[in-house]
Formats: C-alpha cells, sequence, structure tokens
C-alpha cells in the first residue's frame, strides 16, 4: 500500500454517502415542509380588501358551476360547451385572484386547489366520461387531494375558529362527491363526472364566500 492511500477510516463507501444524501434531502423536504405549514397557519385574509376579493372569487365559482349544472338539470344543454370547462376556468379564477393578493407563499394550499381545478377540467375536457381506469383513478385522486387540503386548512384554523366551518363544508362536498363518482362506477351506473364536478365547484364558491364572510366577523 502506498503512502498516497488515504487511511481506511476516512474512506467513504458509495452506499454510505447515497444514505447521506438520502438523509439531507428528506431533512430539506421536512424544513420546507415546516416553512409552509408555518405560512399555512399565519393569519390570512385579514384586511376588507382580501375578504372582498375572497367573496368575489366565490361568486365567479358558482357562476361557473352553473355552466357545469344547466346541461343535465334542466336538459338545456349549452352551445359549444366543452365538459370541464367549468373546473378549468374556476381554478384559474381562483389561481389568479389569490396570486394578487400578494405573498404567494402564505397561500400556497390554495393556489394548490386551484390548480387541481384546472387539471380536473383538462382531464374532463379530454375524457369526459372517464371511461379508461387511468382516468377515472386520476379524477379520484386530484378530488381527494383537493379534499385533503381543504381539512389541512381547518386544522390550520382550529376548532375554535367559526371560519372553520367553511373548510369542513367543502372537504365534506369533495368526500361525497368522491363516494358517488365510485359507488356509480362500481354499480354502472350513468353519472356525468362534469355534474359532479360542477356540484363541488358550487360548495366551494358558496363555502369560500361563506369563509369571507366569517373572516370579516372576526377581524372586526
Amino acid at each position: 500500500m502506498s503512502d498516497d492511500t488515504p487511511p481506511r477510516k476516512n474512506r467513504t463507501t458509495p452506499k454510505h454517502a447515497r444514505s447521506g444524501t438520502c438523509a439531507r434531502d428528506l431533512s430539506s423536504i421536512a424544513a420546507t415542509g415546516w416553512r409552509t405549514w408555518r405560512c399555512h397557519c399565519m393569519p390570512r385574509f385579514e384586511t376588507s380588501t382580501e375578504q372582498l376579493r375572497l367573496v368575489l372569487l366565490g361568486t365567479i365559482l358558482m357562476c361557473f358551476a352553473v355552466l357545469a349544472l344547466m346541461g343535465p338539470v334542466l336538459n338545456a344543454p349549452i352551445p359549444g360547451y366543452v365538459a370541464g370547462s367549468p373546473a378549468l376556468f374556476g381554478g384559474l379564477a381562483l389561481c389568479v385572484a389569490i396570486l394578487r393578493l400578494g405573498r404567494p407563499g402564505s397561500h400556497l394550499d390554495w393556489i394548490a386547489v386551484g390548480f387541481i381545478y384546472v387539471v380536473l377540467g383538462m382531464l374532463l375536457s379530454a375524457n369526459p366520461m372517464l371511461q379508461t381506469t387511468a382516468g377515472f383513478l386520476s379524477f379520484c385522486l386530484l378530488l381527494f387531494a383537493i379534499v385533503s387540503i381543504r381539512i389541512s386548512i381547518f386544522l390550520a384554523l382550529g376548532m375554535s375558529d367559526k371560519a372553520a366551518l367553511w373548510p369542513v363544508l367543502a372537504a365534506l362536498s369533495g368526500t361525497v362527491c368522491i363516494l358517488v363518482v365510485v359507488v356509480a362506477r362500481m354499480l354502472d351506473m350513468n353519472v356525468i363526472p362534469d355534474l359532479i364536478l360542477g356540484l363541488d365547484l358550487m360548495v366551494a364558491g358558496f363555502a369560500t364566500v361563506g369563509f369571507a364572510k366569517a373572516q370579516r366577523e372576526h377581524s372586526r
């Protein structure tokens, strides 16, 4: 063995190097998640301007939801209507409205919900009846992701906050929508996914307006 060879105890095996890298990656992910959760738990939507923007946003979401409900409920399809477009444009409206509030890092959960609605809208526009297994599973998992985010908003607010009622209502709506879609798939029932998503969007808009009003009463 030559004198230039480093001592054996100072050598780092590839396996140990990979373990150290994975540990650092996990630590970085945990730190990022903690910072996001701290921002998530900070007081938000406390100004009258932010609350008014939420009211307008909720109203817009409900208007888009009406488009999804008109055809199946009233049996009056809208000419040129594309399945999934209410969720797509509603999600875009949600993202734009929240981003314009500033401090996007403090509203990542709301932005994520808007983005998921956009993806759901694109999914239904390409596969309106979710005939494929992949499309069906994607639809259910994306809706479940929205439900999970709504529950996290509720947990951040706490049960003592009256505004927490509205994320719970929206989460229950999403859960019911998932169950309806799953049961309809199992029983081979003819349920229109765009209608189900429209119902969830309607409740989301209503809950957003209620949330804004509760925040306004809390900030007085």
